[in-house]
């Protein structure tokens, strides 16, 4: 390798490679600090928060097989297709609120991805809810969402519903229930409820949402779309910065 300038410069061979050594391990410094002072900070609203992400159903037993996979929407949709399951719509709406959260600062947990199924305890249902919380427990976390859809007998029910048990949850199910209904004009609006199901073992703030009822046709045949899942998710993100700009 030629070093011409540093040779007018009076420089040695080996001199001029050490000095080629420290610009070069210099430069990302200097272009770090250039990109930060040019760059403007983006604001992060949920910065060092903790939420867990509680997408209901498809517990697992130890044989590999779902053995609560949640309601399913009626037969008769568009095109011939099966009705979705709860299982999957609420997972695909946790998979797409997951990284808005985590682009505003917060870390985020799923109590079960495709990868990394909930297992069965063996204990029955409510052990497993309880289980669930306590991993949002384990992890320290500020805020615990459970996504749920809802299913009735009486096929033109429909909307959705928010459920919380301490008081110390209302504000966050207000916040929430707030940010769904103005994601989606025009839909039900079943209002918030305080019911133990939600969880009695959290140490933070919990709600449970019903996120539409699958038993509704119209109704379920939207919950099985990406867009709508992607609005739901966007809401979800929404009344969770609202919940904690005004914590």
């Amino acid at each position: 390798m030629r070093f011409t300038g540093f040779k007018r410069a009076g420089l040695s061979g080996r001199q001029a490679c050490l000095v080629w050594f420290l610009c070069l391990a210099s430069a990302p410094a200097f272009l770090a600090g250039r990109s930060a002072a040019e760059t403007p900070t983006v604001p992060q609203p949920l910065a060092g928060r903790v939420i867990v992400l509680d997408p209901g159903h498809a517990v697992l037993n130890e044989k590999g097989k779902i053995i609560n996979p949640g309601s399913r929407a009626r037969r008769g949709l568009p095109a011939g297709r099966q009705g979705v399951w709860e299982r999957d719509v609420v997972l695909d709406v946790a998979e797409k609120l997951a990284p808005l959260l985590e682009a505003q600062g917060a870390r985020v947990y799923m109590t079960r991805t495709r990868s990394n199924p909930w297992r069965h305890s063996l204990q029955g249902k409510q052990a497993d809810n309880r289980a669930r919380a306590i991993f949002a427990n384990t992890m320290r976390a500020d805020a615990y969402v459970r996504l749920h859809c809802d299913w009735n007998r009486y096929r033109k029910f429909k909307g959705f519903t928010t459920f919380y048990y301490r008081w110390g949850s209302r504000r966050l199910a207000k916040c929430l229930h707030r940010a769904l209904d103005k994601s989606i004009p025009g839909r039900t609006d079943h209002g918030m409820h305080r019911r133990t199901f939600v969880s009695v073992t959290t140490t933070m703030p919990a709600v449970l949402l019903e996120l539409g009822v699958l038993s509704n046709r119209k109704e379920g045949a939207d919950l099985a779309g990406d867009g709508y899942k992607a609005r739901l998710a966007e809401a979800i993100s929404n009344g969770l910065v609202d919940y904690f700009e005004t914590s």
